[in-house]
């Protein structure tokens, strides 16, 4: 488990012991992981592609200027590049200010379910928590500019054309 997140927070208030460790492996980490590999796969099956979007919230660290959304796409490892261009585009039309991979390049998720070459494209949305929080104060504001950039990004994302998308396009471009 890791016992920091980028860049240098602790995850837990105190170091978890053996006991908590394992039962969050089985009670959490593995199931979750197994539904999603499931859902990943039903939908390579049904459309020869699947696109995640895993969405985060990054904290607001003192004395940098981040952006309202980091992409991460591992550095074009996770996804095709049209994923992240699309994402991008659709966020910077809802007024969002979009920077890729750092300091967010793709956590374990996108890196471990990633697999362009096979038609699996895992895009990491990493927003700026103050889009829907005050953070100091931890309370939960409107959100209603984080909802429709998310709507954006799925509406946008969806519409891109499969044969971007599979994991052979040539084979695709020769059905009709």
């Amino acid at each position: 488990f890791p016992r920091y997140s980028r860049p240098h927070q602790p995850v837990n208030r105190r170091k978890l012991s053996l006991d908590q460790g394992l039962e969050r492996l089985a009670f959490g980490h593995r199931p979750y992981h197994k539904a999603l590999a499931r859902l990943v796969t039903a939908a390579l099956a049904r459309f020869g592609y699947a696109i995640l979007l895993d969405l985060h919230s990054m904290p607001h660290i003192a004395g940098q200027k981040l952006p309202d959304l980091i992409l991460g796409d591992g550095f074009g490892r996770t996804c095709r590049r049209i994923v992240l261009q699309t994402a991008a585009q659709a966020a910077e039309a809802e007024g969002l200010r979009v920077s890729n991979n750092y300091p967010y390049a793709g956590g374990h998720i996108a890196r471990t379910t990633g697999a362009p070459d096979h038609g699996i494209h895992a895009l990491q949305l990493e927003f700026a928590r103050d889009l829907y929080m005050d953070e100091p104060a931890r309370r939960l504001t409107d959100g209603a500019r984080l909802t429709a950039a998310i709507a954006a990004i799925v509406h946008a994302v969806a519409q891109i054309e499969p044969e971007m998308l599979v994991a052979n396009p040539i084979a695709l471009a020769g059905e009709d």
